[in-house]
């Protein structure tokens, strides 16, 4: 073949490749703007998501919730007790309540589903490996076992680490809201219920869920307390929490502990936000390297390669 049409061949490829990512990164890019403007639109409650206290939620969160109120077949139920099911969730009322979904959704019900996803991901991947041979049929199903086995506990820690985000985004506000409310004489019962009454957060979410088995008198203020940083995977919160509790305890003033917490929390945030942003031009380093380099080397070296060719 001509060397020329080669070269031609090979760049008009990498061509197309480099305008499929940049689509890709595009899109991408558009679907992070939208999921900002909906984060900025739930802190200022006009999300249709801040009307629930809610996060955006994967797929599989939402077939969580779905398949809540199923009643399972019992062979279902009999394989699902079935101690391999524990791999990758040792502690799966902590891995739901850090999720946000504990109180829709049980253990029971985790289980069954992910016994289904490993069937419907090994019949899938037998299906399509079928199509070109035995021996792909079965690396398809093996992929298909492991991918349907470990995608819930993947999705439960995902979300967990978004509400852990958004939770530690929005706390030196709710700190400050509380003090606001103590500073104005209110009692500490009700300038805790005033930030989830007037932000319409996944924070405020968890405190509307503490306070009430507080105020109905299942649980005392200091277990309520505690299982507001049950829910969440959060050093802060947990100092905070535990400035709440001592001050209540011993009767030293709240307010100086909660604005100290609240500083903390702020400066806490600024750092996290300037080490992501310090990080991005680490992270462009590889997509730089792997695809523009290339197009650059071939765009400079092409034409000197064909005259050597076409010297020999």
């Amino acid at each position: 073949m001509n060397p020329v049409l080669v070269v031609a061949y090979a760049a008009a490829g990498l061509s197309g490749f480099l305008l499929t990512v940049a689509v890709r990164q595009r899109a991408g890019a558009h679907a992070r703007h939208r999921r900002l403007k909906a984060s900025m639109r739930v802190g200022a409650g006009l999300d249709s998501h801040a009307a629930n206290g809610m996060l955006p939620e994967s797929g599989i969160i939402g077939l969580l919730r779905r398949s809540a109120g199923v009643v399972q077949p019992n062979w279902l139920r009999a394989i699902a007790r079935m101690r391999v099911w524990d791999i990758g969730c040792a502690n799966l009322p902590a891995m739901l309540a850090r999720a946000g979904i504990a109180d829709t959704v049980s253990p029971e019900t985790v289980k069954a589903l992910r016994v289904r996803m490993v069937f419907a991901g090994v019949l899938a991947g037998a299906l399509v490996g079928a199509v070109f041979s035995a021996e792909f049929a079965a690396v398809l199903a093996v992929a298909g076992c492991g991918l349907g086995f470990y995608a819930i506990p993947a999705s439960l820690r995902g979300q967990a680490k978004a509400r852990n985000a958004d939770m530690e985004r929005h706390l030196s506000e709710m700190v400050e809201v509380v003090v606001l409310g103590l500073q104005s004489g209110l009692s500490f019962e009700r300038s805790f219920m005033l930030y989830p009454r007037y932000f319409q957060t996944e924070l405020g979410r968890s405190m509307t869920r503490v306070s009430s088995q507080w105020e109905m008198g299942l649980i005392t203020r200091e277990e309520a307390l505690h299982a507001l940083e049950s829910e969440y995977d959060s050093p802060l919160l947990s100092r905070v929490v535990r400035s709440m509790v001592r001050s209540l305890r011993f009767g030293t003033s709240i307010t100086d502990a909660l604005e100290a917490a609240a500083i903390e929390a702020r400066e806490v945030h600024r750092a996290r936000m300037e080490e992501r942003v310090a990080k991005v031009a680490v992270k462009m380093m590889l997509p730089v390297g792997a695809l523009i380099l290339p197009a650059m080397l071939l765009l400079v070296l092409g034409p000197v390669m064909l005259e050597l060719v076409q010297g020999f």
